[in-house]
């Protein structure tokens, strides 16, 4: 990689590796084949921290994952007039998984 100067928090792409400075430290994103056309990477990604004190630690971003609607749970509490509250997980498909009360006196 040619030498390259990136002032304190900006970011310079040199070759298939974006350099960020950090101040202190800096971080190296790697980009592997696969990306999207935004450069979003559509497999592993993989990065380097470098911190003010020399020493490094590796990353890698996983392949992102989804899930079907009833992956997602919403959980609402509300104070009951007693003083307690009751709290409702619902998940994607609006079914009531779980319901927590729990009242004012214990």
């Amino acid at each position: 990689m040619p030498d390259v100067t990136v002032k304190p928090g900006e970011s310079v792409k040199t070759g298939k590796t974006t350099v960020t400075n950090d101040n202190p430290g800096v971080t190296m994103t790697h980009d592997t084949p696969g990306t999207d056309t935004k450069g979003n990477p559509m497999t592993d990604q993989t990065g380097e921290n470098v911190n003010p004190d020399g020493s490094s630690s590796f990353f890698k971003v996983a392949e992102p994952v989804s899930t079907t609607k009833d992956g997602y749970y919403n959980t609402i509490t509300t104070t009951d007039p007693e003083g307690g509250t009751t709290t409702t997980k619902v998940d994607g498909s609006g079914a009531v998984t779980e319901v927590t009360k729990n009242w004012s006196d214990g």
